[in-house]
């Protein structure tokens, strides 16, 4: 399965949010809101703990996943097969995006997802 992913390291992360662990902080409704219906699978990535910290409904139901849980704090190569359509291994793809996401503060990419 090929999936769009939008990756973005998720500034002021709050730990401590009363939404608990996989949740985005505080953030603007607006942004909430476009998040939530987009019609576009968008994951949330947080960089230093390299797991999924948020998804929308479009990226559950491109998963499969009954749950929002069962995506949250994965690791990208884990959602993945071994090996990507470039032929390089998944885990060291994830973490050449990581590298990207880091430099860049957010990254859009082709990822195949089991």
């Amino acid at each position: 399965m090929n999936a769009n992913v939008v990756t973005a390291s998720v500034a002021g992360w709050n730990e401590g949010s009363s939404a608990g662990a996989g949740a985005l902080p505080d953030t603007d409704p607006m942004f909430r809101t476009l998040f939530e219906r987009s019609a576009d699978a968008i994951f949330l990535f947080d960089p230093d703990a390299g797991v999924f910290i948020d998804c929308n409904a479009a990226a559950m139901d491109l998963m499969g996943a009954d749950s929002k849980a069962s995506l949250l704090q994965t690791r990208p190569a884990d959602l993945a097969p071994d090996l990507q359509p470039d032929g390089r291994s998944s885990r060291e793809r994830a973490d050449e995006i990581t590298a990207r996401v880091r430099a860049q503060g957010s990254h859009r990419f082709e990822w195949v997802a089991r």
